[in-house]
This record gives C-alpha cells, sequence and structure tokens, in this order.
C-alpha cells in the first residue's frame, strides 16, 4: 500500500476546516432563527425552555468553532516544529476546558429538553429527593442523551496536557546536561 505523506499532513487539517464550516453554517441558520423566536418571546408567545435551547446551541457551536480553530493551530504548530511546546500545552489545556464547557452545555439542554419528566410533586422528603435525583440524573444525561463523551475528553485531554508538561521538563533538563 503507498501512502502518499502530503496527504497525511493535508487531511486533519481539511477536516477541521470542514467541521468550521458546518458549525459556522449551523451558526448562522440558529442565530436566523432566534431573532424571530427573541421577537416572539419578548412579546409573550416563545417557552422558556426554548429560549434555553437556543441560547445552549449557540454557545455549543460557538465552542465548536473555537475547539476547531485551536486543533488547527496546534496541528500547525506540531507540523513546524515536530513536538509541543509550551504554548501547545496552553491550546491543550483550553481544548480540554472547551470539551467540558460542550458537557455542561449539552447536560443544560439535556434537562431543559426534558424537564417534564421530571416529578416535581414527588420531591417531598430526603429519601424521595435522593432517589428521584440520582433516577432523573441516570436517566436524563447517561442514557437518554449521554454528555459523557465530553467529560472523558476533557479528562483524557488534562491528563494527556499533564504528561507533556512533565515530558517537556524532562526534555529540557536533559538538553541542560548536553
Amino acid at each position: 500500500m503507498i501512502r502518499n505523506i502530503s496527504s497525511q499532513k493535508f487531511l486533519p487539517e481539511a477536516f477541521l476546516w470542514s467541521l468550521m464550516a458546518m458549525s459556522a453554517l449551523a451558526l448562522t441558520y440558529q442565530l436566523r432563527w432566534f431573532f424571530p423566536f427573541l421577537w416572539d418571546y419578548t412579546n409573550g408567545f416563545g417557552t422558556t425552555v426554548r429560549l434555553v435551547e437556543f441560547i445552549v446551541q449557540l454557545a455549543s457551536n460557538s465552542v465548536y468553532l473555537l475547539v476547531c480553530y485551536l486543533l488547527i493551530s496546534l496541528l500547525r504548530r506540531f507540523k513546524t516544529i515536530g513536538y509541543f511546546d509550551n504554548s501547545s500545552l496552553t491550546v491543550c489545556k483550553q481544548i480540554a476546558w472547551s470539551c467540558i464547557g460542550l458537557g455542561v452545555l449539552g447536560s443544560v439542554m439535556a434537562i431543559a429538553r426534558n424537564l417534564s419528566e421530571v416529578h416535581w410533586n414527588d420531591w417531598t422528603n430526603f429519601i424521595a429527593v435522593a432517589n428521584l435525583g440520582f433516577r432523573t440524573v441516570t436517566q436524563i444525561l447517561f442514557f437518554k442523551e449521554p454528555q459523557t463523551m465530553y467529560f472523558l475528553v476533557g479528562v483524557l485531554l488534562f491528563i494527556i496536557h499533564d504528561f507533556t508538561g512533565k515530558a517537556l521538563a524532562v526534555r529540557s533538563e536533559n538538553e541542560s546536561f548536553i
């Protein structure tokens, strides 16, 4: 099998640019529908749940754009110097925080969409609150609309950040001996 080295270097960045374009397009459409909804909402026709969904979708696509931009800058930096440096570690940490932010935004949207399934009248004592709280969190956030992947990717990136930071410290220590 023949490997084309130039396509291997081009494909990840092209993929990220296409994701960035799709996210910008989705952001454009969401803004297009948000302003008429906001007009109806201020006149008393919209619902608060739908307003939360719009705001979370706009924020999520903005974070997607940020993550794509950070990944493109990280790839370009890696292509020029061939390894991660301290500025790359900063970008990696920003991406990790963005992933955790996406998980929180997704959780807020899942809760807003499924707020009717929360049985508010049954929250009478501590045992009922604990039982219904656990049931609601597990059913909505883990089974119905799981958001755990964003949190796992964020934690993984924090682990990579710490490992790379230690590797850079060892590398600079080794260079000081030479």
